[in-house]
């Protein structure tokens, strides 16, 4: 039986459960709110209907959520959400069955790459260049440096945010000249994705020695004031933010995921293997890359007369 205390209760066992397997602080987030749309729901029913779920129940959450999100994958998540919640509830013995699952799946909506070409890409990297230049400050200045490495990892990398930021220094794999960067993802095997830029890397580590590197739990991306380095490690959130401030700076919308996929797209450009770039990608074999094939071709023939294709490795120069 559901009620409100031992829905609340075993909605609290299960972000539990969710940050026991290593999801992010924003994943986490991102089920509260899902969960906050579920209360919000229940509010408009009767409380003796909660406690079953019905068909009739079921119906009335699904026509709730098609008025209040638009979006198709806005609907999808929040359902996507209580399907798992459902499967902890029944691999506890708490609940005799999944009642979400009478819900049809709305189709996932792929929205299409929208790219950070290179030009703004140099741009930024030549603004945290220079700023390292001027700054007189020594934390600032490691900061910086930091930054810049931020901005590799997901430009030559593909990384996202909530693994940038689980990365340590030992993940950093040194091979005379060349280096990988080893992932090992929560519920995945470890892999290791190729990053041109050795050199600076190398220049990096030693800025983060001078630190006293040992106080940052081998972290390679740390949390920083004004005045001190702070911590080793540094959330999903606080990424977002770095490159929100940037992007104010440059006057540009440039966001991690739009990063990210002008990685894809010269890993594609660059002739990679699909195999690899799906490795690199940390997806199934099975995921599609038509979207990103897709705006190749079309911003092709919309730009025949540009050198569009400029999607090229950071000059790593300090």
């Amino acid at each position: 039986m559901i009620n409100l205390p031992n829905l609340i209760k075993w909605e609290s066992d299960f972000l539990k459960n969710l940050l026991h397997q290593g999801k992010s602080d924003n994943s986490l987030k991102s089920y509260r709110l899902d969960f906050e749309c579920l209360h919000q729901y229940l509010e408009t029913i009767p409380h003796e209907q909660i406690k079953d779920f019905n068909a009739e129940v079921l119906n009335d959450f699904n026509n709730f959520l098609e008025k209040k999100y638009p979006k198709i994958n806005s609907r999808r998540r929040k359902l996507q959400t209580l399907r798992l919640f459902f499967d902890f509830l029944i691999e506890k013995n708490l609940f005799p069955s999944n009642p979400i699952k009478n819900i049809a799946s709305a189709p996932k909506k792929l929205l299409p790459p929208s790219p950070v070409k290179y030009p703004i890409i140099f741009q930024m990297n030549e603004l945290l260049k220079q700023s390292f230049k001027e700054e007189t400050s020594r934390v600032q200045k490691y900061v910086l440096v930091r930054n810049q490495c931020l901005l590799r990892l997901i430009y030559h990398a593909g990384l996202s945010v909530s693994l940038i930021s689980q990365i340590k220094v030992s993940d950093l794999l040194f091979n005379n000249d060349s280096l990988r960067v080893l992932i090992s993802p929560p519920k995945k095997d470890p892999y290791s994705i190729p990053l041109p830029d050795a050199q600076f890397f190398q220049f990096y580590i030693e800025q983060l020695s001078e630190y006293k590197l040992d106080e940052l739990s081998n972290h390679l991306i740390f949390h920083a004031n004004a005045h001190k380095i702070i911590k080793g490690g540094l959330s999903p959130r606080g990424i977002e933010e770095i490159f929100k401030k940037l992007s104010e700076k440059i006057k540009s919308p440039v966001t991690p995921r739009k990063i990210r996929q002008s990685c894809i797209i010269r890993w594609i450009i660059e002739g990679q293997s699909p195999v690899n770039i799906k490795d690199w990608m940390g997806v199934a074999p099975s995921y599609s890359l038509s979207a990103f094939h897709k705006y190749i071709k079309e911003q092709k023939s919309q730009e025949q007369e540009k050198d569009y294709l400029d999607y090229k490795i950071l000059n790593y120069e300090l």
